[in-house]
């Protein structure tokens, strides 16, 4: 739902209320509030706004959640007037596990109802809407207890799940498509955020808070400048679009928990990237995490920096892998900050929505295509098409300067060294080689790869009304040529795929 559709139905109810609030002889319409009360918006959390969602976040901690739902419920099952026994707060949360409550608190936050009130746009949690969320939280807990034969309760995957402790990166990866942090999670040093290896130890002697933080300054400045490794052999043997899917899930983790590790399981995590983990690929999994080890996320013009990937714990019993992305979890809120946007039409209507920032196009499954520079070509692409918007030419240039343009057309031009520039793992595979045949070789196999891979790996052309795109190899010597795509805007009845 839209701030403009909330704004909208709370005029709606104010008008009516205006409308009837008196009766026919002067006095006031007792019921006129009731009704007014009973049409306010109220909106489930998963269909507020981003904007509202963060108001929530903010506000309605584990805690803050505890504390409400005691001072909603009774202490002990209490004898009502009418023969009814009400639930105590003790009866529901009997048999549950202080690090299960914790989650089930923020999944009884993110499954509630809220209250819209006012033009201020602020959630209001009202303790029927509390409890009608914890109760159906409480039960989806313990559906998923199966017993043993001898009637004791298991700890299970599927419990974990719905507890909100494992979560899935899903069908598509989540690519950053913003264009100041669109490098965020390359090698591609900007002032924004790149990530990049640091020797281990480089770090020892500087601060670092409890979240992973390192303060930008002078003294860091001079110990990174020292300790960086970003030769194209340093970077090799990084995967990347795996640490894309790490983020992917990590994002989604920040939707339903405020844990600052995340968990995954195995076999399905790794499955919806096309890599079966149980058929003796164990060691070559391990080494492609083990990548991430020494990275760490650099943002200059922000002055911090953070550790990129850590893994806590794998878990063999029950085949789940935590880890900690201290840097990603700060980008979320980078790039949150960033895209939001609040400002006043000329009617003095306050507006707040959140801009896209992310590139749902991309399968997952492309994580297990070996050529890894024909996957960084399909992101930068596909990153194209969306920041290039929805204008039609004709409304987005000079009109003096079009000529036999549909009126519908949307098309983007850009050279290919400017595509080459930004994809830093093909770029130094190509500086690597010594010879212009063996860097043309280079580009072929990429180029030629990224085009398939945009057919068979990601949603564009369904995303796209009537979408092409030039499928031209370039050499050393026509780097300066244009790439060209076009469509004739976004597809209404397009629906992602879960």
């Amino acid at each position: 739902m839209k701030i403009k559709d909330i704004k909208a139905a709370l005029n709606a109810v104010h008008d009516e209320y205006e409308r009837t609030k008196a009766l026919p002889d002067g006095k006031y319409n007792a019921d006129a509030a009731g009704t007014y009360w009973d049409s306010l918006p109220r909106i489930p959390y998963d269909e507020l706004p981003d904007s509202l969602k963060r108001k929530v976040r903010d506000r309605f901690t584990a805690d803050t959640i505890r504390q409400f739902l005691i001072e909603c419920y009774p202490e002990q099952d209490t004898p009502q007037a009418d023969g009814t026994i009400a639930t105590g707060y003790v009866t529901l949360t009997a048999g549950i596990p202080e690090k299960d409550m914790q989650k089930l608190f923020i999944r009884t936050r993110n499954t509630a109802v809220y209250t819209i009130e006012s033009q201020d746009m602020e959630p209001t949690l009202y303790g029927n809407h509390a409890c009608d969320a914890f109760e159906q939280v409480i039960d989806e807990y313990h559906s998923t207890e199966p017993v043993n034969r001898k009637g004791k309760k298991q700890n299970t995957v599927a419990r974990a799940k719905k507890a909100g402790q494992i979560v899935s990166a899903g069908f598509y990866q989540r690519h950053i498509s913003d264009k100041d942090y669109m490098h965020a999670l390359t090698a591609e040093r900007n002032k924004t955020a790149y990530v990049a290896i640091v020797k281990p130890g480089a770090f020892d002697k500087l601060q670092i808070d409890p979240n992973g933080i390192i303060t930008y300054d002078k003294q860091f400045a001079g110990v990174l400048k020292q300790n960086v490794k970003g030769k194209y052999t340093d970077i090799a043997d990084i995967d990347f679009p795996l640490l894309v899917q790490f983020y992917t899930a990590a994002f989604n983790a920040a939707q339903t928990s405020d844990a600052n590790t995340v968990t995954v399981y195995i076999p399905a995590f790794f499955r919806e990237m096309g890599i079966e983990a149980g058929k003796g690929n164990a060691p070559d999994i391990m080494k492609k995490i083990n990548s991430f080890r020494d990275l760490w996320g650099i943002m200059e013009k922000e002055g911090t920096a953070a550790k990129v990937f850590s893994l806590i714990k794998i878990d063999a019993n029950n085949q789940t892998l935590t880890f900690a992305v201290p840097y990603i979890m700060h980008l979320f809120e980078s790039l949150g900050l960033k895209n939001k946007v609040e400002r006043t039409t000329k009617a003095g209507e306050l507006l707040s929505y959140d801009k896209p920032f992310h590139n749902m196009l991309i399968h997952s499954v492309i994580v297990s295509e070996r050529n890894k520079p024909a996957v960084e070509i399909v992101t930068v692409l596909t990153n194209r098409m969306l920041q290039r918007g929805f204008v039609p030419d004709v409304k987005a240039w000079n009109k003096k300067n079009i000529r036999n343009v549909a009126p519908d057309t949307v098309s983007y031009h850009d050279r290919f060294r400017n595509i080459l520039n930004d994809c830093p793992l093909l770029r130094g595979r190509v500086q690597s080689y010594a010879s212009d045949s063996d860097k043309n070789k280079a580009l072929r196999r990429a180029f030629e790869k990224a085009y398939k891979l945009i057919h068979t790996r990601t949603d564009a052309e369904q995303y796209f009304c009537g979408l092409t795109f030039d499928t031209v190899i370039p050499t050393m010597t026509t780097l300066d040529m244009d790439w060209t795509f076009k469509h004739k805007g976004r597809n209404g009845q397009y629906k992602p795929r879960k």
